[in-house]
């Protein structure tokens, strides 16, 4: 998902640069740096995306925190100013805006002049996107519960195979599944059947 994401965002980004040359005489001063930046922003702001869609239970928290916290961390982190006009306190405060260390080394990259060192702003995006895969590290796992399989005596040596490598599994035989799921019935998250008998001519439809 993230890899999708950042090509797309990619993407987007270079068919906007190749549509502005059409409009207005576009230079960039570090060519090479100024793909890594793009490269840099959209991998960490996918990594960013991923991390809503885990915690996201709605189309509405979604929209949320894109609204309400992104679009004026951009809008504060120097996209149409430069931060030295601002008051020596706010200049400090906005150091703690990722979006600064992003805006700045696009700026660099294009007109060779930036309000942050460009070290300074590969270090930032680098702490950014190791944090969010950290997160999203942490809200994966969290995601794995102990499963419990349902097997049929005669053939649970092939079936085991399939789970050699999971963690946390649990094997019951079916024929004594419904004894042990009445007792363990509030411990239950969801049942999921996967498959079905070959043979349900044993079955009474009526």
């Amino acid at each position: 998902y993230v890899g999708a994401a950042t090509t797309k965002s990619i993407m987007i980004g270079l068919i906007i640069l190749a549509v502005s040359f059409l409009f207005v005489p576009v230079t960039i001063a570090h060519p090479v740096l100024m793909l890594c930046f793009l490269m840099l922003t959209a991998i960490s702001f996918s990594l960013l995306g991923f991390i809503l869609g885990i915690w996201a239970r709605s189309f509405e928290q979604l929209n949320l925190v894109p609204m309400l916290i992104l679009t004026p961390l951009v809008f504060l982190g120097g996209s149409f100013y430069s931060i030295d006009m601002l008051p020596p306190v706010w200049q400090t405060v906005t150091l703690f805006n990722p979006a600064v260390y992003l805006i700045s080394g696009f700026r660099w990259a294009f007109f060779d002049t930036a309000d942050v060192s460009i070290a300074v702003s590969l270090l930032a995006i680098g702490v950014f996107s190791a944090i969010c895969f950290a997160v999203i590290s942490w809200m994966s796992g969290l995601l794995y519960l102990p499963r419990i399989f349902v097997y049929h005596v005669e053939n649970i040596e092939k079936k085991q195979a399939n789970f050699i490598h999971t963690t946390d599994t649990e094997f019951i035989d079916r024929e004594v599944f419904l004894e042990w799921f009445s007792g363990h019935a509030s411990k239950v998250d969801s049942v999921l059947h996967i498959g079905a008998r070959t043979n349900t001519t044993e079955q009474d439809l009526e």
